[in-house]
């Protein structure tokens, strides 16, 4: 599997380009995340990689378009050395940076699909990254998981077969063994885990 910087900018051109698709008649559409519109889904996205490029020494200004946030995420995590170590401990609690990677690749990842279900684009993730994304959620604890901060609440439903892996992160029930979600396959809220870092 590749490695998070890899993931990170696969995961950046997908976004790039569902985000280069909005109209100007979609800015104030509504998203699966309920309390967004697509103008706020995608500041929230952008902004939670601003603060995270931080932490890898990303030179980010406040209020930086994708463009130049994608610029100098990338820039900064082409460099090992910049994943060394461990994040601040108000950081998910002195996190190593290359795992801090996976988070962001997560958070961009999952509002990638949002963008493109509220606009109408093409869902399609990449494959490897979904994998990565899923294998980090299940290692965690379905409270965790079902916290207010993260996923809403699992409901019974029925699993498909030989889905691939963007449906297989729609679906709780192969991430912790609990059943599916209604809705979209994450019901992100405002804030998350780290709210100093991502929250708005």
């Amino acid at each position: 599997m590749s490695g998070p910087a890899d993931l990170w900018v696969r995961t950046a051109d997908v976004f790039g380009e569902r985000l280069a698709a909005v109209t100007d008649a979609q800015w104030a559409d509504a998203t699966p995340c309920s309390e967004w519109n697509v103008r706020q889904l995608v500041d929230h996205a952008v902004d939670a990689q601003r603060r995270l490029g931080g932490l890898f020494g990303a030179a980010i200004t406040d209020g930086a378009d994708w463009a130049a946030t994608r610029a100098a995420v990338e820039t900064a995590i082409a460099d090992p050395a910049n994943l060394a170590g461990n994040a601040p401990p108000q950081v998910f609690g002195g996190m190593p940076k290359h795992q801090l990677l996976g988070i962001a690749v997560g958070d961009l990842l999952l509002h990638t699909w949002d963008l493109a279900r509220a606009t109408g684009g093409d869902e399609t993730l990449p494959a490897e990254a979904v994998e990565a994304v899923l294998m980090g959620f299940r290692r965690m604890p379905e409270p965790v998981l079902r916290s207010s901060r993260m996923f809403g609440p699992a409901v019974e439903g029925r699993r498909r077969r030989r889905a691939g892996p963007t449906a297989r992160l729609h679906r709780p029930a192969t991430l912790s063994g609990g059943p599916r979600p209604a809705g979209p396959p994450h019901r992100i809220r405002r804030g998350h885990p780290a709210p100093a870092i991502l929250g708005r």
